[in-house]
């Protein structure tokens, strides 16, 4: 009796979750993902995607990579167990995969048939490409102007910001103005409202150690969740609460270095590149 499409999504989900519980809160490595796959070598996969993300001027987080380099994997173990079957394309299915990250993806299907003998459905790249366009960024969406940010994500995300900045100010009294952090953090919510509208379950490995150590930027991450929930009606997991804190506790952390910051002028001659040189050394000792 064939097994059912329904059944494959949740089993892949189920193994998923059994390697993210076991590992917990450690940082979760290839080395350590590796004990689980002993067919494939993770570190072969790790450069394909990064080495296509690179050539095509795409940038990933390392939490994200992680997670898409473990769908991939549990993915080609399935297939060369032989557990995969040609499937037509769910018609359900209702998010538009770009071209650019089809491409993408296609470059690494195949460069990764070239080491191991591996073969992807139609359902299965639309599930991978799912993952990729929730995760990735554009080299160039990251020197947009805030002035360039409606355009790029539309008024939808950015109602959602405004809404998200007046209701933390007013009733928390933070400010979220910095036009750095909203541009990162609407970048955030446009790629989580994907991962939401089709069912994508993106884990965060710190989400105890935020919880923890962090608790009232945790708390402030929960306020705006619920606002995203009262707005859009999708339920936000503990794990998108973790990466909002993450995006919260970084805006605090520049907030409190400003505060000691000196102004300085710093005179220097164009001589062979020293000026440069110079930007760049106190850039790294900050």
């Amino acid at each position: 009796m064939p097994i059912s499409r329904d059944w494959k999504k949740i089993k892949k989900k189920m193994i998923s979750h059994l390697i993210y519980n076991e590992i917990k809160e450690n940082f979760i490595s290839l080395d350590l993902l590796q004990t689980y796959f002993q067919n494939l070598d993770l570190k072969i996969i790790n450069d394909v995607v990064t080495d296509r993300l690179l050539a095509n001027h795409y940038f990933v987080n390392d939490f994200s990579l992680t997670n898409f380099i473990l769908h991939l994997a549990i993915t080609m173990q399935r297939s060369l167990e032989n557990l995969t079957s040609p499937e037509a394309l769910d018609s359900s299915n209702n998010v538009h995969i770009t071209e650019p990250v089809s491409k993408l993806l296609r470059e690494i299907c195949d460069d990764l048939k070239k080491y191991f003998p591996v073969h992807f459905t139609n359902n299965e790249f639309y599930n991978l490409a799912l993952i990729l366009t929730t995760s990735i960024v554009n080299e160039n969406i990251t020197q947009l102007e805030y002035s360039q940010l409606n355009e790029i994500i539309g008024s939808r995300i950015c109602n959602l910001m405004e809404l998200i900045q007046n209701k933390v100010k007013n009733a928390l009294y933070i400010s979220l103005d910095n036009q750095d952090f909203v541009i990162r953090f609407s970048l955030h919510l446009c790629n989580m409202l994907v991962r939401l509208e089709s069912n994508i379950n993106l884990r965060n490995p710190q989400l105890l150690s935020i919880k923890n150590t962090y608790p009232y930027i945790y708390d402030v991450s929960v306020f705006i969740a619920n606002i995203i929930t009262e707005e859009t009606g999708y339920e936000i997991s503990e794990d998108e609460i973790a990466y909002i804190a993450l995006h919260i506790g970084v805006l605090i952390e520049e907030q409190k270095a400003l505060r000691n910051k000196v102004k300085v002028i710093v005179l220097c001659p164009r001589y062979y590149s020293t000026h440069l040189k110079l930007v760049k050394k106190n850039s790294c000792d900050l």
